[in-house]
């Protein structure tokens, strides 16, 4: 059974994921941003529908499945694409999480404004947890490499992705966290503080679409997870072992 967090950047789907991995035995994946860009055949705007192919979507439904465990998925680009979600795993639970719209929107800016939204180093990191302590903070040890995130006949279309990316980077164009379509003009007309007021204003729009296409979401406020009031870890625990016991 798969559980997809979904979320805007910064607004605590790691925080979440790995909660979950400290209290439930589970498969994590990290953001295994380049596996899902297979689906759109490596588009630099992740707001787009899935290019629908049945042979790259086997490619990445396999990679994020396991026989034996829970899979808990995160990836902040997921909220604009509701539709690659559901093409890929269509029998996939959703944990919907967000975050005060204006400690979110701060936060994104200063990623921004920090690494220019793209660190190189992290581009190049396996995704995919084998263990984490959360109190130790100790780095997640990770196992899914970068070249088994991509499809053999996607090598083309990544190597232009990423030669475009790097320009948009170089160039300060490149936004922190989820690239909505024209994020590039965005930016350079209107700079990054309105770029992610802009996303988070879509938030609610998607947040509608995930409903309508998926029966079992759980909602989750991040300020509360982390008071953890009511017991609050305790729901969603609940929530993924009462399906993960059906299937």
């Amino acid at each position: 059974m798969i559980f997809c967090i979904i979320g805007y950047s910064r607004s605590g789907t790691t925080y979440l994921s790995n909660l979950i991995y400290n209290n439930i035995e589970c498969k994590q994946f990290n953001e295994p941003h380049l596996l899902w860009k297979n689906i759109d055949k490596f588009n630099i705007y992740d707001q787009v529908k899935p290019v629908k192919n049945e042979y790259l979507k086997k490619f990445v439904a396999r990679k994020l499945r396991h026989d034996n465990k829970i899979v808990i998925e995160k990836s902040p680009p997921n909220l604009f694409r509701p539709e690659t979600v559901k093409y890929v795993l269509p029998e996939a639970k959703i944990l919907f999480i967000e975050r005060d719209e204006q400690a979110c929107l701060q936060s994104n800016v200063k990623a921004t404004l920090k690494h220019g939204g793209f660190n190189p180093a992290k581009y190049l990191q396996k995704s995919q947890p084998d263990a984490y302590n959360l109190e130790k903070g100790q780095n997640p040890q990770n196992t899914l490499l970068l070249h088994k995130q991509i499809h053999s006949s996607q090598v083309f279309n990544f190597t232009k992705y990423s030669l475009l990316k790097f320009n948009h980077w170089r160039k300060g164009l490149y936004p922190f966290g989820p690239k909505l379509s024209g994020y590039d003009k965005l930016m350079r007309e209107r700079g990054p503080e309105y770029y992610h007021t802009k996303c988070i204003d879509l938030i609610k729009e998607y947040k509608k679409k995930y409903i309508k296409l998926f029966d079992d979401i759980h909602f989750i406020k991040l300020e509360k997870l982390v008071e953890n009031s009511n017991n609050y870890l305790d729901d969603i625990l609940g929530f993924i072992k009462r399906y993960s016991s059906e299937a």
